[in-house]
């Protein structure tokens, strides 16, 4: 639990979001469901230990603009029909609301 180089995080949000955008040239076309797509587990992982690493506020900002950055994503891949991504944008709010409750309930003990 040491200081954690903000350039790193930097880099690594960068990353994040670039995969995010990408969806329309990474997710193939065939895959109408957009819960199973390798982009929205990679960010759901990564958010969710964002929370165990970062502040609260820090790690739940981080979550909510990966959220954004992966409805930006589903935006672009499918311009008129996005809406099918907006529940599993939601729960990965909701996962990473949990685990910062799990982590600071543990961390108080």
């Amino acid at each position: 639990a040491g200081r954690r180089p903000r350039p790193l995080l930097a880099a690594d949000v960068a990353v994040l979001t670039g995969m995010c955008l990408s969806q329309a040239l990474t997710v193939p076309a065939s895959q109408t469901l957009h819960g199973s797509t390798w982009v929205l587990v990679a960010v759901s992982i990564v958010a969710v230990a964002y929370q165990l690493m970062y502040p609260a506020p820090v790690a739940l900002a981080l979550a909510l603009y990966l959220a954004a950055a992966d409805l930006a994503g589903a935006m672009l891949d499918r311009p008129a029909g996005w809406s099918y991504a907006l529940p599993n944008v939601g729960w990965l709010l909701v996962q990473s609301s949990l685990a910062q409750g799990l982590y600071l309930s543990l961390i108080h003990i």
